[in-house]
């Protein structure tokens, strides 16, 4: 009955894990690197990911209560997931600028495609993921920027 609920809440304590496992490298290294004007501060990351991560929980539970939907959709939503959870890992945990945009690049082009192929016959699950669409592009700008004024 409230499967849903069970999606939003393990999205929320993976998010709030890969955050806490990276708060030494947000107060400490992160806050030594060059970054965009357009940088939002610390706070706004901590309203905008719970919110993405709302979305993105729907998302997957939608696809996987959906019998029609393809199996494709669901690979594309597990490996764009894998890329995000390991993002946080990558750029803060490992400092590896250049594969952390290139995560965030291949996020998008999954996204692209889970969108493309949801437009027409599952709009609420594009609906869904145009938040997050729109926060990863941002991010890519973000993450390149990082990786060119500090590499």
């Amino acid at each position: 009955m409230f499967v849903w609920l069970s999606w939003i809440v393990s999205f929320q304590v993976i998010g709030y894990i890969l955050g806490s496992m990276n708060q030494s490298s947000v107060t400490g290294w992160y806050q030594t690197l060059y970054k965009s004007s357009l940088t939002p501060s610390g706070y706004v990351f901590g309203i905008v990911w719970p919110v993405l991560y709302v979305c993105l929980a729907l998302v997957g539970y939608h696809i996987w209560q959906d019998k029609k939907s393809c199996f494709c959709l669901k690979i594309f939503f597990v490996l764009q997931m894998i890329l995000n959870w390991s993002w946080t890992i990558i750029f803060f945990h490992c400092q590896a600028l250049l594969l952390s945009w290139i995560t965030i690049g291949l996020m998008i082009l999954l996204t692209a495609i889970l969108l493309a192929k949801t437009y027409k016959n599952k709009p609420y699950i594009t609906i869904l993921l145009v938040p997050y669409f729109i926060w990863i592009c941002f991010a890519f700008y973000l993450s390149v920027y990082i990786w060119i004024y500090n590499a």
